[in-house]
């Protein structure tokens, strides 16, 4: 499948056609992929914790068209019932529609994403982007989690609502239940490189998962591991 292939050159090499369409809106309509995560950061000057949705409509619209400003209207992004965006959600909207860029550190270079949800899960502890973390950190769970809700209830969401097609393969994929994806990504992210289940995991390990794969926790990838859940499940409730 697509994302899961890390040989894969182009966003769009996937042989699913449903999937192949979405990814093929999403470049063309969102202008997926045409900033770096670091790129679009130095763009949209965001705030800690939420902002107005005005503000933040602009700023999409200016950088990235009408279309990323319509999708931030999406009720996934709303802080509670105020007119206040999530200021999280946004950030991990922009990873998931941005490419990776390699940035030089102290100790060789690494890729921006990887440092940036490396900081989001310590806190911004600089100095201790080499702790390793555990699966049960609940920033962790908390940091991968908000990728999986935008990527399906922001991005994934949003398509379906603005082409009114009735993509049943996508909207069966929506029916998952989001923490169930999340707890499945993070299974994946923790199954490491090779066959023995990893307790943790570090900095250098996450900056791997990004240099494998460039399109790494892109709406796509976690699509294909929503397919993979999908499978999976219905394997266990054939074996009964």
């Amino acid at each position: 499948g697509g994302c899961c292939n890390p040989k894969k050159e182009f966003y769009t090499d996937t042989d699913d056609s449903h999937e192949f369409n979405v990814r093929q809106w999403e470049e063309s309509e969102l202008n997926s992929y045409k900033y770096t995560f670091t790129g679009l950061r130095n763009k949209v000057r965001l705030n800690s914790n939420t902002d107005s949705l005005e503000k933040i409509e602009r700023m999409f619209k200016e950088v990235l068209g009408d279309s990323v400003a319509n999708l931030v209207k999406c009720p996934v992004f709303k802080e509670g019932d105020s007119d206040l965006i999530s200021i999280p959600k946004i950030k991990a909207l922009i990873l998931l529609i941005t490419r990776t860029e390699s940035l030089k550190g102290q100790n060789g270079t690494y890729v921006d994403k990887a440092s940036f949800l490396m900081q989001e899960i310590l806190c911004n502890e600089e100095d201790s982007l080499n702790n390793p973390v555990e699966i049960n950190n609940t920033n962790l769970r908390k940091v991968i989690g908000l990728l999986v809700e935008v990527a399906l209830d922001g991005v994934t969401f949003f398509y379906l609502k603005s082409k009114k097609e009735e993509d049943e393969s996508l909207r069966s994929l929506m029916g998952h239940s989001r923490d169930k994806v999340t707890d499945y990504l993070l299974k994946n992210l923790f199954s490491g490189t090779s066959d023995k289940k990893v307790q943790c995991f570090s900095f250098n390990e996450l900056n791997k998962k990004f240099n494998q794969d460039k399109w790494f926790l892109t709406p796509g990838y976690i699509r294909e591991l929503c397919h993979a859940l999908a499978e999976s499940e219905s394997r266990k409730n054939t074996e009964h």
